[in-house]
């Protein structure tokens, strides 16, 4: 018996987007040496260098400034100022006010 309409339809939708399967690259390495992986990304030098322009970015960009204001952060100086600007109930408030807004925009 031949289907007709939506089953029809369904059958079609399916036969004409089958999946192919996923290339050796894209699954998981379960069971695979990390060692293969690293050979496997020593093989291909456009991967390489992506991945190093990206290391270099996220360490230029990110954990650098992080780490230089957390040094100075941890200076005598920085300490005084952190005292001087938590005595004040100005800040008191900004310091509500920012977490009223992130706590707001995380559950939303």
């Amino acid at each position: 018996m031949a289907l007709s309409g939506y089953g029809a339809f369904l059958n079609t939708m399916r036969s004409n987007h089958a999946v192919a399967p996923a290339p050796d690259a894209l699954r998981p390495s379960a069971g695979r040496h990390p060692l293969r992986e690293y050979r496997a990304l020593a093989r291909d030098p456009a991967l390489l260098l992506a991945l190093i322009i990206a290391t270099l970015f996220v360490l230029i960009a990110v954990i650098y400034p992080l780490g230089a204001t957390l040094a100075e952060a941890a200076s005598s100086e920085g300490i005084r100022v952190l005292s001087d600007v938590l005595r004040r109930p100005v800040y008191h408030r900004i310091i509500l006010n920012t977490l009223v807004m992130g706590l707001t925009t995380a559950a939303i």
